[in-house]
């Protein structure tokens, strides 16, 4: 009886303490959605004390908290996670090329880009190696201020011949492959990735000698090496999931019948490459014995426990089903696909790929095959919820696509220890709805609150946005002298550079010019800043664009400008005469032939006959 009472008054001692407890903020009487299980719990409160969930009650149980969010009934998910990711995406300055340095001011871009829309964890699947310092010390400084950072130095591949990206680190023997392996573990890289150009003997060293360091192994997997000797070969996480298809079609033999098939012209941008990927589906679906193969290949990979990203936001921007684009190249700075060829035909074509492909997705998913969201794209956050809406679209569940972009995310990358799920113990990086999805999909695009560590983040407007804001109302004279009268400048190099795309994207070329030049002259001398204030392709490549949109006068003040800072460009000089002659100067159009032929004197298309 002593005994008894001694339990019951213990207790009561807890019961009080407990209630008593003051906790930094208390998110109550929420909708919580449980990632692990699937399942709604409603009117509960969410307690939190500094980064982590250190409690969740009833609703109607009395908590004390410093700060209190009311929740209404509102729906609360765990943050968003980005299992595929590129920081050099994000801080491009030409197709392919980034910074040769970044430092710590380049950081705020990741919250504008993810947090605000409720991405709190991302992979970044390949940078540049001289970033690591600066990107580790993100990875092992988490904060509430900033999205969670995970990298894996750079996208691995064999050697060959052309130069390798930025991004991309040669592997050249199996030895070579375990010692990059032993050095990226040292450093702390915890997450490895496998680019498609590597080879089978060297792929099977690195995730030997990966699992012997616990480290996680992602790979796009598509050409030297087939999905299924992958899978042989241990690798279980695979990225995007457009290249099942390449996994089936065989380039030898389908390629001219495809062509054949959709009467295609081919012109080589990387937004035709991502509608090719979604037509290959309606290929697959109208060809018996490659269905039967893709079938067989979702079977094989549910039963492996194989899981895939997504990446259908930028094949759905290429096939116009989807409201927000985005491409795998940033310039020229678009909102709609760049195919010279895109005939209403193909559009037809392609959406009808893209909904075959959606189709196999759902497949996919029936089949046990673990989906997780990767948007690989430079504008990750807004098309992740994008990609949701298209999950919605294909006819997923609700609590299933939820647990997709939470759950699945944190267990593919071996992150649940602290994320993807609402639990004790947790980071508390969490999402509240103002309106919730499971009442209409395109809630996912309302209003929400995003808490980081315990913090709720309160976006700001971006300093790119700006200083183009800043242009529009008082013309880039004015701004330019308002820049230059700030003695702590709150543009980079980089930044500065993608306002100035912006200008272009808009069709204020004059304006962008001024910026270019304001760029060029403070930035020059900067270590941090020793690429190229702009890429001489990009330029071009610009150019080339505002020709195709009909903008042929725009293009031509960027041709100029273009030579007048690359003299030695072939390429600009040629894009400079095709232009001219294409309005009829056939003088100024053989001054810059000439001067192609000078530069590159192989090249044969720079012959002008009158």
């Amino acid at each position: 009886m002593k005994k008894l009472v001694l339990i019951l008054l213990g207790i009561l001692v807890f019961s009080a303490c407990k209630k008593d407890t003051n906790y930094d903020v208390a998110i109550r009487n929420v909708t919580v959605f449980d990632s692990k299980h699937k399942k709604i719990l409603h009117k509960k409160t969410v307690l939190i004390n500094k980064d982590t969930i250190a409690a969740i009650i009833n609703a109607s149980q009395k908590s004390k908290a410093t700060r209190v969010i009311e929740g209404n009934g509102r729906l609360l998910i765990p943050g968003f996670i980005d299992t595929h990711t590129h920081l050099c995406q994000l801080y491009a300055i030409g197709d392919d090329v980034a910074p040769e340095f970044i430092d710590d001011s380049y950081r705020k871009r990741l919250s504008e880009t993810y947090l605000k829309f409720g991405t709190t964890t991302i992979v970044s699947m390949g940078d540049p190696e001289p970033w690591m310092d600066v990107t580790l010390n993100w990875q092992q400084n988490p904060s509430p201020d900033y999205p969670n950072l995970f990298i894996s130095g750079g996208a691995l591949i064999s050697d060959e011949e052309r130069e390798p990206v930025q991004h991309h680190v040669e592997i050249m023997s199996p030895e070579d492959g375990k010692k990059k392996i032993r050095e990226y573990a040292e450093l702390g890289v915890k997450h490895i990735k496998l680019y498609s150009r590597l080879r089978e003997p060297e792929m099977k060293a690195i995730l030997r000698e990966a699992k012997k360091e616990h480290m996680n192994v992602s790979g796009h997997i598509q050409y030297r090496v087939s999905l299924q000797d992958a899978m042989d070969s241990g690798l279980k996480n695979f990225e995007h999931f457009f290249t099942l298809a390449a996994n089936v079609f065989n380039y030898e033999k389908h390629w001219e019948p495809f062509v054949k098939k959709y009467k295609l012209e081919r012109t080589g941008t990387l937004d035709e490459f991502a509608a090719d990927m979604a037509l290959f589906f309606d290929y697959i679906k109208d060809t018996p014995e490659l269905n039967a193969e893709i079938e067989a290949l979702l079977d094989r990979m549910a039963r492996k426990g194989a899981t895939i990203s997504t990446t259908v936001n930028v094949l759905a921007s290429a096939t116009g089903d989807t409201d927000f684009y985005t491409s795998f190249n940033s310039f020229p700075l678009r909102d709609t696909p760049y195919i010279p060829t895109n005939t209403n035909r193909f559009k037809k074509q392609t959406s009808k790929g893209f909904n075959a492909m959606m189709e196999v997705l759902k497949t996919a998913h029936d089949k046990g095959v673990k989906i997780r969201i990767g948007t690989d794209c430079k504008y990750g956050g807004r098309a992740l919820l994008s990609e949701l809406l298209q999950l919605s679209k294909a006819g997923f569940p609700m609590e299933d696509i939820l647990q997709i972009a939470t759950w699945n995310g944190a267990k593919a990358m071996n992150i649940t220890g602290e994320y993807g799920s609402i639990e004790i113990g947790k980071k508390a990086d969490l999402v509240l709805f103002d309106k919730s999805p499971f009442t209409n999909h395109e809630n996912f695009l309302s209003d929400k609150t995003v808490i980081k560590g315990g913090k709720v983040y309160v976006p700001e407007e971006s300093n790119i946005q700006q200083m183009v804001t800043n242009i529009n109302e008082n013309g880039v004279t004015s701004a330019i002298q308002w820049y230059n009268s700030l003695e702590e400048k709150p543009l980079n190099g980089i930044e500065l550079n993608e306002v100035g795309h912006q200008l272009l994207k808009s069709g204020k070329i004059q304006e962008a010019i001024s910026i270019f030049k304001l760029n060029a002259a403070f930035f020059q001398n900067r270590k941090i800043y020793t690429t190229h204030h702009m890429m001489e392709e990009s330029l071009i490549n610009e150019g080339n664009y505002l020709v195709y949109k009909g903008m042929n006068k725009e293009a031509m003040e960027i041709y100029k400008y273009t030579v007048e800072i690359f003299p030695n460009s072939s390429e600009a000089h040629q894009s400079s005469a095709e232009e001219y002659l294409a309005e009829g100067n056939k003088e100024l159009a053989i001054q810059h032939y000439k001067k192609v032929i000078e530069l590159d004197p192989e090249n044969n298309s720079a012959v002008y006959t009158n």
